[in-house]
């Protein structure tokens, strides 16, 4: 994606480049691509942590009832009262 080919630089898009070029003759289909591969990792990453995480309160708030279970189960609604934009931000 960072082979620059200056005789195609902003290249209209076509044949050999799907979006076009870019001015230093890139392909901007594969640029993107590449951008977005560590998007995902790091969406992965968040979702596998979300997951080991509730996964492990679930169990112990099941294993532990009382008042462990009722001290997740207010962690959660805490959580869940907060827009996520507004969780993002603390």
């Amino acid at each position: 994606p960072y082979d620059v080919e200056m005789a195609y630089k902003l290249a209209p898009p076509g044949g050999k480049f799907l979006l076009g070029a870019d001015p230093y003759g890139r392909d901007i289909v594969s640029l993107l691509l590449v951008g977005a591969r560590s998007s995902i990792v790091v969406g992965i990453i968040a979702v596998s942590i979300g997951l080991v995480i509730g996964t492990a309160f679930g169990l112990l708030a099941s294993a532990k009832r009382g008042w462990v279970e009722e001290g997740i189960m207010r962690l959660a609604d805490f959580g869940f009262a907060f827009p996520a934009i507004l969780s993002a931000i603390m």
